[in-house]
């Protein structure tokens, strides 16, 4: 847990030990975390000199042991934040941390420690009225370069550190992942790239990229996206720092590789649902590939944020299992899934009454939906909400924004 604001913090620690049974929770904050700060720093120059050896040192190596890494996003200290930091420390904790931001770290950390996964909380509307936002363009966290995003009063959320099947009318965005199985996803995504470091990106993971619409291709840069390999998205815009600098460092290339392909599948290419769709969103297009039974407790069951399990066996041959060490949740092609329900075109049509809500992940009556319309590349950026912001025992909790989508 690192935050430049010692009593916050603390909370936060607190939180997480109810949450997470059997882990072990550190804070780093004051003079400890500036330390961390300054050492990530300085070891990029020396990166950028060309005169790096590997980052050491016991906050490096904490990192490096780290399952999971919470980061405030303005790391910016005032002094009265610094309260019980000796006198004579305060002047080099503000120096250190001054104009830090938690997703800015969250790269340096990437690219220089073995770290699993990264979150930096608080980015969005930090200063809002209520805890929770939810963002109705599905895109706002697009050019990040953490593995996930949340506000502080989300981290006392249930569904974000396990699925509830059993879950009714809370907030649970569909963009925002179960943290403990991102932290698996890290570390397959991991695994797996260190054997796939100059193997062509599209090819091995089985998507056409002329399917996609022209902006989810912009991962790839300058290169060319029929050829290009993942050692290029390491050390492309989202990728490696200083790519020049650290062109032999395979470990790291594949730990930054693995991150940027993790990131463009969750945020440009998921919510699209133009070319690889998820199981709610497969059942909602394509009914007939869903449970027999069309009531919102079948169709409930499609929505676990978890790879584990197949939900949907009509649409088996649809999977794109390639993606699985990448991706928090099942995924299928959306071509090969259209050609499946073209081929049960006597089964009858299912499920026209419900949507799927985007911000509390489960199915809905239409009725009790809203419509509004995301920012997502493609032919499906209509959506469905709940819309919590209606409940007047929610009222105060959660908010949607930009709200001018629900007008």
């Amino acid at each position: 847990m690192c935050d430049d604001r010692i009593d916050r913090v603390e909370g936060w620690r607190e939180t997480l030990l109810r949450r997470l049974s059997g882990w072990e929770v550190t804070n780093l904050t004051a003079g400890d975390l500036a330390n961390f700060v300054a050492e990530l720093g300085e070891h990029e120059q020396r990166v950028r000199q060309g005169t790096s050896v590997a980052l050491t040192g016991d906050h490096a190596t904490l990192a490096n042991d780290c399952g999971l890494i919470l980061i405030d996003a303005d790391l910016s200290p005032s002094r009265q934040d610094l309260r019980g930091v000796p006198s004579p420390e305060v002047d080099d904790v503000v120096s250190k941390l001054r104009n830090q931001s938690g997703d800015a770290i969250a790269r340096q950390v990437r690219s220089y420690t073995t770290a699993n996964a990264i979150v930096v909380v608080n980015m969005f509307h930090p200063r809002h009225r209520n805890g929770r936002v939810f963002d109705l363009t599905l895109m706002q966290q697009t050019r990040t370069h953490a593995d996930a995003h949340v506000s502080a009063a989300e981290l006392d959320d249930d569904t974000l550190w396990a699925w509830d099947p059993d879950r009714r009318r809370v907030f649970d965005p569909w963009y925002r992942d179960v943290l403990p199985e991102l932290a698996d996803v890290v570390d397959r995504s991991n695994t797996v790239m260190a054997d796939l470091l100059d193997e062509p990106v599209l090819q091995t993971l089985g998507i056409d990229a002329a399917q996609l619409v022209a902006r989810q291709l912009d991962v790839f840069g300058s290169a060319d996206p029929a050829d290009a390999t993942f050692r290029q998205l390491a050390t492309g815009q989202f990728g490696l720092p200083y790519p020049d600098e650290m062109a032999t460092d395979d470990a790291a290339a594949a730990r930054m590789a693995a991150s940027v392909v993790r990131r463009w599948l969750a945020r440009v290419l998921l919510p699209a649902q133009n070319v690889i769709v998820d199981a709610p969103h497969l059942v909602a297009r394509f009914p007939r590939l869903g449970p027999e039974a069309a009531t919102a407790d079948e169709w409930d069951k499609t929505t676990a944020k978890q790879v584990a399990g197949e939900p949907l066996s009509a649409a088996a041959p649809a999977r794109a299992s390639a993606l699985d060490a990448f991706v928090t949740r099942p995924t299928y092609f959306a071509e090969v899934a259209r050609q499946i329900q073209r081929e049960r075109d006597s089964a009858p049509d299912l499920g026209d009454d419900l949507v799927f809500a985007e911000d509390t992940s489960r199915f809905i009556p239409r009725a009790e939906g809203q419509e509004f319309e995301s920012d997502v590349a493609g032919n499906y950026a209509t959506r469905w909400i709940e819309n919590l912001e209606d409940d007047r025992a929610r009222r105060d909790e959660v908010s949607y924004e930009p709200f001018t989508r629900l007008l």
